[in-house]
């Protein structure tokens, strides 16, 4: 928990960053990078910002009560989503508002981030504690209603704000505001500002024991695929020369040489990348970034482009490779060609850079031919390099307000009304015993979960374990889930079972250098 005393301070806001994690599974310890110029904004504009990160506060220590003292004098909390998991957020939220309001019955409280600004209007329009939502990125609008809490004519005009007015009975929506012209002063001010050394993780993205930092370097996402929540957020991206002076700023303090750029997009411009590897290799040579990228911009990278990135500090990349499937591929509203990844791949092992593909089973649509092609390509890929190329597998849960997220709901026999009852249901799309994907048959369900839930990442595994008749077993069952995924006999059998009961769900997808 820190306190942000601007100069002249106004008026104090608490931000809080609700724990996206359910309270008896290991928390997540990276920095919440898209809270960032947020916070950033309400404190640039003269507010004194309490900043709290919950999920720290919950993992090291039980400090509820110096947060309620804290927020006890504030006019308005922020709570600001990290991610896309409404369910465990909006339950941690809830829990808080009450406990914040037992100190301070006068409080009001704004929900933002990644699903409020994701989600259509009106799924927001639910009646709750929550005061307000707020769409869009919020470096405008966060602003924009502390100052108009005792205005409603200026409430009126807040973007991006959706509240249920109690006099007349009906929820307001208002346009949320175009992106920030300017992420970089916001953004990169907070990073100089707070304390970041609770936020120091242990290899995090890059899978090894090194210091990590992850820094917030851009918003959206410019590809706008049918199939993600990302889709309707515009992109905004902080320019090379400021990530390279805060990245050198960050690493004479902290000691830090991996650096998380998170931004969904980083090579849609061929230029940019390159750029950064060119100041990365001459300002930061003893350090590694990673960042995600479309395999149909890194298709357009040439030999000495991928020398040039890997001289220049690229360690790692994210592809958004979703499927093996060419038919799926342009299904989903991709444009790359399945075939340009192994290919890709080559380069990068080549060079040393290592990746990890974003896999995701399940969409609508979807056939077991589909699904033999996506295991095929992960399997050409482990042949390839078994240590360097790993893998985020997934199942695909629909979103309002996309393409295939409507066409999921609409199979469904109609979506969920509003946030509650999405969030009701979302946290049990991996549930093995229960149906939950009713746009594909109960068979293909049946094989997803299991494809997902153990066999795929049991065949990839790099786990370790410290008896060596742990490490046979799990050689030998790991060996058997190849087979499985190629000859496709994926019934859940007493293999899955065996490795649950004498080794557990352990399995590392990420590369131990």
């Amino acid at each position: 928990m820190q306190i942000l005393s601007s100069h002249d301070p106004r008026e104090r806001v608490g931000f809080v960053v609700p724990r996206w994690t359910a309270p008896d599974e290991p928390g997540t310890q990276g920095l919440p990078f898209r809270c960032f110029p947020v916070a950033g904004a309400l404190h640039n504009r003269g507010f004194e910002v309490v900043w709290v990160d919950q999920e720290q506060d919950v993992d090291l220590a039980d400090r509820r009560a110096e947060l309620l003292e804290a927020l006890r004098a504030v006019r308005i909390v922020f709570f600001w989503t990290n991610e896309l998991w409404p369910l465990t957020q909006l339950q941690n939220i809830l829990v808080l508002t009450a406990a914040i309001r037992e100190v301070n019955p006068g409080v009001k409280v704004a929900v933002g981030g990644t699903f409020p600004s994701a989600s259509p209007a009106t799924f927001l329009h639910v009646d709750s504690p929550i005061d307000y939502f707020l769409q869009g990125y919020g470096e405008t609008s966060a602003p924009e209603l502390v100052e108009a809490l005792d205005d409603p004519e200026r409430l009126a005009r807040v973007a991006g704000l959706v509240r249920l007015d109690r006099e007349a009975g009906v929820y307001r929506s208002n346009d949320p505001a175009p992106r920030a012209a300017d992420p970089v002063s916001d953004a990169v001010h907070m990073y100089r500002e707070l304390d970041l050394t609770p936020y120091i993780v242990r290899g995090g993205i890059f899978g090894n024991d090194q210091p990590t930092l992850v820094l917030g370097t851009g918003h959206g996402c410019a590809k706008r695929c049918g199939f993600c929540y990302w889709r309707n957020l515009d992109i905004s991206l902080v320019p090379p020369e400021a990530i390279v002076d805060l990245a050198e700023e960050l690493r004479d303090r902290y000691g830090v040489r991996q650096f998380h750029l998170a931004e969904l997009d980083m090579f849609a411009s061929r230029a940019r990348p390159l750029r950064l590897a060119r100041l990365w290799k001459e300002r930061l040579p003893d350090c590694l970034w990673f960042s995600l990228c479309s395999p149909v911009d890194a298709a357009r990278f040439s030999d000495d482009d991928w020398d040039e990135l890997a001289a220049g500090g690229c360690g790692k990349l994210e592809f958004g490779t979703e499927s093996g499937s060419a038919r799926m591929i342009e299904r989903i509203g991709k444009r790359h060609d399945p075939a340009d990844v192994l290919r890709i791949m080559g380069k990068l092992v080549e060079r040393d850079i290592h990746s990890m593909h974003n896999i995701i089973f399940g969409f609508v649509g979807e056939t077991a031919e589909d699904r033999r092609a996506t295991l095929r390509l992960i399997d050409e890929m482990r042949a390839l390099d078994g240590k360097r190329i790993s893998y985020a597998v997934r199942i695909y849960q629909p979103t309002p307000g996309t393409p295939m997220g409507d066409e999921a709901f609409a199979a469904a026999g109609g979506g969920p009304a509003n946030l509650e009852s999405l969030a009701a249901v979302r946290s049990s799309y991996d549930a093995g015993s229960q149906r939950t994907m009713p746009w594909l048959p109960a068979r293909d369900e049946s094989e997803i979960k299991s494809i997902v839930g153990h066999y795929l990442p049991l065949a990839n595994s790099l786990a370790s374990y410290p008896r060596s008749w742990q490490r046979v077993l799990h050689g030998a069952l790991r060996g058997l889930a190849r087979w499985r995924l190629r000859a496709h006999v994926l019934g859940f059998s007493v293999d899955a079972l065996l490795h649950r009961r004498l080794l557990g769900d352990r399995m590392s997808l990420t590369y131990r250098p």
